[in-house]
């Protein structure tokens, strides 16, 4: 009988130690590739958390000022100036959202997200500026038909403000406009009837007869200006068109 070397069981061993080797690096890498998902993921709830503080404290701002115009800054941040909340997900997600004033008197908001118990946390800051709000007339938008408008006769359009007087001494500087709401509506003007606003449509305008336009001409799809007679313009100020634009008189 021959005597055996036992090469053949050196080489597996080696080869079983090789393999070892790599499948303890993969495993590692992906050890850390997993805890850099979970720290990632543990962040963006946390970021997610912060903008939810920021805008859960400005709804609630916003429903306090629409109940009390008067509120200042100061009175906000002294009666509203903390608002916390968890969210959705589990009771380890938490938001402060505080309120302060900035040098410059903006209200600002400054929310803290935190999840796994302040494992992870964010934060982000939101400056707002209180205005008092644009007012405008009822009345400011003469005629709006929703599928559009026809105007004929010589009846004016125009608008005044009663608060400020009878109409005969208000209306000089005042505007009626002329809209059409739904898409593809056109509005057609005819005869002489002077339009002391702006035409809006998203359809065509049709300016037909002699009635002029004391404002601009807004279209999505084009405008048609003829007619004429009895008034040395038009359209005293711009036009705007999407699509074509014809007049057989300016």
């Amino acid at each position: 009988m021959k005597q055996q070397s036992g090469f053949t069981l050196i080489k597996v061993m080696l080869m079983s130690t090789m393999a070892s080797v790599v499948v303890i690096g993969a495993l590692k890498e992906t050890v850390i590739q997993e805890r850099l998902t979970g720290n990632f993921q543990k962040d963006m709830n946390a970021r997610l958390l912060a903008e939810k503080g920021i805008f859960t404290a400005a709804n609630n701002l916003q429903k306090i000022v629409s109940d009390n115009s008067s509120f200042s800054v100061d009175d906000l941040v002294n009666q509203h100036g903390l608002h916390v909340g968890n969210g959705e997900i589990g009771d380890d997600t938490v938001y402060k959202a505080r309120l302060s004033k900035s040098a410059e008197g903006l209200l600002e908001i400054t929310s803290l997200g935190q999840r796994y118990y302040g494992d992870a946390n964010q934060q982000l800051v939101a400056r707002f500026e209180l205005k008092p709000a644009d007012i405008k007339s009822p009345f400011q938008h003469a005629v709006t038909g929703c599928k559009g408008v026809n105007l004929s006769g010589s009846g004016v359009v125009d608008s005044y403000d009663s608060s400020k007087g009878p109409y005969s001494e208000t209306n000089r500087d005042s505007s009626g406009h002329v809209n059409t709401v739904i898409g593809d509506s056109s509005v057609t003007i005819t005869g002489n009837s002077p339009i002391k606003g702006d035409v809006k449509a998203s359809g065509v305008i049709y300016l037909k007869g002699s009635s002029p336009i004391i404002g601009d001409v807004h279209s999505n799809t084009g405008v048609e200006i003829s007619g004429g007679g009895g008034t040395s313009y038009r359209v005293e100020g711009n036009v705007y068109s999407g699509g074509f634009f014809y007049s057989s008189r300016w």
